[in-house]
């Protein structure tokens, strides 16, 4: 598939070998939610504040958020975007998780998968059964969120240097056009906000 520059494409499960593989602990999550750092008894904590040795290191944020339109620039260097709707972040999630994958971790998507963190919750937001989220109130229903706890000492301590903020994703996906097109100024700005 060609990419046309400042389309919007839907990104799709549709192959076996496709879906989320792994979760990357990042500087600068795409989704631009970052995550609330919980200290021993689980309230939020600042950034700047000291941190207790018996603190249970959790984070929780989520990794995607439906209908979200993601900036991307492709290797050829043009400017698109992506977005999933909730099927595709159920999906998603599935099988991630009947995959065994929802341990696979890595730090600024360097492939290299670790074991200074555990997941110990995932789940996706809805009308039913988790409605939202203290901290992330305003997410849409759909949104997916993993909580984890943070095991390994200098990856705690970027996170509360502010170098490690958020998830992202690392999988693979179909890309399906759609009739929205974004401006060359809309797709500039949502650019320059990721400092691509």
């Amino acid at each position: 598939m060609v990419i046309k520059e400042n389309g919007v494409y839907k990104g799709l499960i549709k192959k076996n070998e496709q879906g989320l593989n792994i979760l990357s602990m990042v500087e600068s999550p795409a989704i631009e939610v970052e995550y609330i750092k919980m200290n021993k008894d689980n309230e939020p904590i600042q950034i700047k504040c000291e941190v207790l040795n018996e603190e249970k290191r959790i984070v929780i944020a989520p990794a995607m958020i439906p209908d979200l339109v993601i900036p991307r620039v492709s290797k050829q260097g043009v400017k698109f975007s992506v977005y999933f709707d909730r099927e595709t972040i159920f999906e998603s999630l599935f099988k991630l998780s009947s995959e065994q994958k929802d341990q696979n971790i890595d730090i600024n998507h360097n492939q290299q998968l670790i074991n200074g963190a555990t997941i110990i919750e995932k789940f996706i937001t809805d009308e039913n059964r988790v409605q939202s989220v203290k901290g992330f109130e305003s997410m849409p229903f759909g949104a997916l969120f993993f909580t984890a706890i943070v095991t390994d000492d200098q990856l705690w301590a970027d996170i509360k240097a502010g170098k490690i903020n958020g998830w992202s994703i690392d999988g693979q996906y179909s890309l399906e056009e759609t009739d929205v097109e974004l401006t060359e100024d809309e797709v500039n700005f949502l650019v320059k906000q990721k400092n691509y």
